[in-house]
C-alpha cells in the first residue's frame, strides 16, 4: 500500500532551499545533502538553484503574483511595490479581476510587514434623519 505524503508548503520548501543553500555554502555535496534530506543529489541541484534565484514576490501567493505583475511592479524593487500597493484601498483590490478577500488579506499583511496600510475608504451613508454620517465599509 502506498503512503501519499502531503507536499510541504511554500514556508517548508522556502525554508528547505534556505537549509539547502547554507549547507552547500558550508562545502557540502549535493549527495550528502541528498542523504540528509532524502532526496535525491539533481533533486537538491534543482533546489539549490531556484532557492539561489528567489524573487522577493515567491512568498507571495500566486493570484497576489499575478496581480503584481499585471500592475507592472513584479520588477520594482519590494519597498517601491509596497509603496504603490499602499496607495489602494480594500475595495479597489477586490475590484480587480481574480483578487478575492484571501489575497487581499495577504497583501494586507505583507504591507504591514513593510510598515505600510492599506488606504481607508470612508462612505457617506444618510441615517435615519437624512443627514450623512462617515461610516468605514467594512
Amino acid at each position: 500500500m502506498l503512503i501519499r505524503v502531503p507536499a510541504p508548503t511554500i514556508a517548508q520548501r522556502i525554508h528547505r532551499g534556505e537549509q539547502v543553500l547554507t549547507l552547500r555554502q558550508r562545502g557540502a555535496t549535493y549527495a550528502e545533502i541528498g542523504h540528509e534530506f532524502g532526496l535525491s543529489k539533481t533533486r537538491v541541484r534543482q533546489i539549490a538553484l531556484r532557492a539561489g534565484n528567489r524573487h522577493w514576490q515567491d512568498q507571495l501567493p500566486g493570484r497576489v503574483r499575478t496581480f503584481l505583475h499585471n500592475m507592472n511592479l513584479s520588477a520594482l524593487p519590494e519597498t517601491e511595490a509596497a509603496d504603490a500597493i499602499a496607495r489602494l484601498s480594500r475595495r479597489e483590490l477586490l475590484a480587480a479581476p481574480n483578487i478575492g478577500r484571501g489575497a487581499v488579506d495577504a497583501i494586507a499583511a505583507w504591507l504591514g510587514d513593510h510598515g505600510h496600510k492599506l488606504q481607508l475608504e470612508l462612505t457617506l451613508r444618510p441615517t435615519k434623519l437624512g443627514a450623512p454620517s462617515r461610516e468605514r465599509p467594512f
